[in-house]
């Protein structure tokens, strides 16, 4: 009798499973008078797909920066030109989960480089920013910003302060259903060898015009800066040091940048170094030593 029950109640738990793996998989739908509502559910991968090539030449690519929006994908990166011996900027989609690459965008500019994109995407318009650095001298790099509407790209100048080194942006949109969607980037301002600054830029015009105010001004090398946005808080972590000895610092705005709050630090014996910073509801940081 015992072992009948046994039975029983695993066939019942079979059953019971068995359902909710065919609610996973099964379209539901919902009919109204004026309007339908389907919704759809696919199984989760439980493994990382093999390695795919983002980049659609056999020359030199660097510093990948990844998006994404819907379900498609969106990569910028460094494309070394060996015609023109220029770095060039490269925009690549997958619409397939990263198994299939579609080139967008081949940004170049007659007799300079283009470096270190950094992209982000505007949900709610399904806009696409690209921020990178260009290179007219050695002492001498402006920020830029390229912008896809959907139809076609357009580029902004986002910095020109002269001759100083301002490179090594990162960007970041809101997405808050109700903000105003303002576009923020943050670079680094080298003016001497001893001396790099942290600035920060917003625009709540989608690129087409920018204001900026100094993030971190200090003697100290303030770079390598990794920026992130959630619910109204954006997270700017970065690295404090030379080239053997470093510490990772973060600092919050509740405003839009207008102020930054006190930055915490992770000091070890060890250099630190490279952070990456993202966020969900709360702050999460890595970095590497």
């Amino acid at each position: 009798m015992k072992t009948s029950s046994k039975i029983g109640t695993l066939l019942l738990v079979i059953a019971f499973l068995m359902a909710l793996m065919l609610m996973a998989v099964t379209p539901a739908f919902a009919d109204d008078a004026d309007e339908k509502v389907e919704i759809e559910a696919n199984p989760v991968a439980t493994e990382w797909i093999p390695d795919q090539k983002v980049s659609l030449t056999n020359q030199n690519d660097y510093f990948p920066s990844i998006a994404s929006i819907g379900g498609d994908l969106w990569v910028a990166y460094e494309h070394y030109n060996t015609t023109t011996g220029y770095y060039d900027i490269h925009v690549t989609k997958s619409t397939d989960g990263g198994i299939t690459w579609t080139l967008m965008r081949a940004k170049s500019y007659s007799g300079y480089s283009l470096r270190q994109p950094s992209i982000a995407i505007d949900v709610y318009r399904n806009w696409i920013y690209v921020a990178y650095e260009r290179v007219y001298s050695s002492t001498d790099y402006d920020i830029w910003l390229d912008r896809y509407n959907g139809t076609g790209w357009y580029t902004e100048l986002v910095d020109n302060s002269g001759a100083t080194n301002d490179q090594n942006p990162t960007i970041v949109c809101e997405y808050d259903q109700y903000g105003s969607n303002d576009v923020y980037i943050v670079w680094e301002r080298r003016v001497s060898s001893t001396d790099i600054d942290l600035v920060f830029a917003n625009s709540s015009t989608y690129g087409d015009s920018w204001s900026q105010s100094n993030l971190y001004l200090t003697t100290n090398l303030a770079h390598q800066p990794s920026m992130a946005y959630a619910q109204g808080y954006i997270y700017v972590a970065f690295r404090i040091g030379n080239s053997t000895d470093g510490s990772i610092y973060l600092r919050r705005s509740i405003n839009g940048g207008e102020t930054w709050g006190t930055y915490s630090v992770e000091s070890y014996s060890a250099d630190c170094s490279e952070p990456s910073v993202a966020s969900y509801r709360r702050c999460r940081r890595q970095w590497r030593r």
